[in-house]
C-alpha cells in the first residue's frame, strides 16, 4: 500500500477518533450540568415547603367578600323595571291629556276665530248694501231734481232763444237706443249734459258730442253741474278741468245758462 493510501486512512482514523473525543468530551459536559441542574431544582423545591403554609394565596380575600344570590338581584330587578315603566305611562297620560286640551283650545281659538271673520264679512256686505242703496238714493234723488230742473229751467231758456228741448229718454223709437241717441244729437245745435249726480248715461252722451267735435261737427256741447255735488262729489277728471256752469239753485242755473246759450248760439248764427 502506498504511503499516500495510508496517509488517507490515517486521516480517517484520525477524524473517527476526533468525534470519538468530542462525543466523550460532550457526554461528560452533560452529565455534570445535569448533576448540577437536578441539585438547584432540588434545593428549590425544599424552599418551597418551608414557605408553603397549606392555604391558597386569594382564600383570606375571597373569604372576607359578600356575595348576593341572583334570585333577590333579579327580583330588584323586576320591580325597578315596574316602576319604571309606570313612570312611562304616567307621563304618557299627562302628555295624552296635554294635548288633548291643546286641540280643545285650538278648535276653540278656530271657531271664535271663524265667528269674528263671519261678523266682519256681515258686516262687511251690510256696508256695501247700505253704500249701494245710497248711492241708488242719491241718483234717484238727482235724477228727479233733474228732471224737475228740466221742466222749469232748461226747456224754458232753451225755448225762449227759439230752439226745441229734446229729452233722449222722453223719445218714442224703435230698433237701438244707442243708435238714436246718436242720431239725435248729430241733428242738434247744442248738447246740454247735466253732470249732478255722475250718471254713466249722461258722461256717454256728453262723450258722443265729443267726438263729434273731433271730426269736425259744429255741435256745442255745454257742462252743467250743481255747486254742492261738484264740490262734495266732484265729476270726473277728464271732464273737471271744462268750463263748466256750476249753479247753485234752479234761479242761478236760468240766469248762468241763458248768458252760456246765448254766446254759444250767437257765434253759431255768426258763421
Amino acid at each position: 500500500m502506498s504511503e499516500k493510501k495510508k496517509f488517507g486512512r490515517f486521516l480517517a482514523l484520525a477524524t473517527a477518533a476526533g468525534a470519538v473525543a468530542a462525543g466523550v468530551s460532550y457526554f461528560l459536559k452533560y452529565r455534570s450540568f445535569h448533576k448540577e441542574l437536578d441539585q438547584d431544582f432540588h434545593d428549590f423545591e425544599h424552599e418551597d415547603d418551608d414557605d408553603f403554609d397549606g392555604s391558597l394565596p386569594h382564600e383570606s380575600e375571597a373569604a372576607s367578600r359578600t356575595y348576593v344570590t341572583l334570585g333577590e338581584k333579579k327580583e330588584e330587578t323586576k320591580e325597578t323595571a315596574k316602576e319604571a315603566a309606570q313612570v312611562v305611562a304616567d307621563a304618557a297620560d299627562e302628555v295624552s291629556r296635554q294635548a288633548a286640551d291643546a286641540a280643545e283650545q285650538a278648535t276653540e281659538s278656530a271657531k271664535e276665530a271663524a265667528q269674528v271673520v263671519a261678523e266682519d264679512a256681515a258686516d262687511a256686505v251690510d256696508t256695501v248694501k247700505e253704500a249701494a242703496q245710497d248711492a241708488a238714493d242719491e241718483a234717484k234723488k238727482a235724477a228727479e231734481e233733474t228732471a224737475s230742473t228740466y221742466e222749469n229751467v232748461y226747456k224754458p231758456v232753451i225755448q225762449s232763444l227759439n230752439y226745441s228741448a229734446m229729452r233722449i229718454d222722453e223719445k218714442q223709437f224703435n230698433g237701438s237706443i244707442i243708435g238714436e241717441i246718436t242720431a239725435e244729437i248729430t241733428d242738434s245745435v247744442a248738447l246740454i249734459a247735466d253732470l249732478t249726480g255722475n250718471r254713466g248715461g249722461v258722461y256717454y252722451e256728453a262723450g258722443i258730442a265729443r267726438g263729434l267735435q273731433l271730426c269736425n261737427h259744429p255741435i256745442k256741447l255745454i257742462l252743467t253741474c250743481k255747486q254742492s255735488f261738484f264740490d262734495s262729489e266732484r265729476v270726473h277728471f277728464d271732464v273737471s278741468g271744462d268750463n263748466i256752469v256750476l249753479y247753485a239753485n234752479d234761479d242761478d242755473l236760468k240766469q248762468k245758462l241763458a248768458k252760456r246759450l246765448q254766446a254759444v248760439l250767437s257765434k253759431e248764427a255768426e258763421a
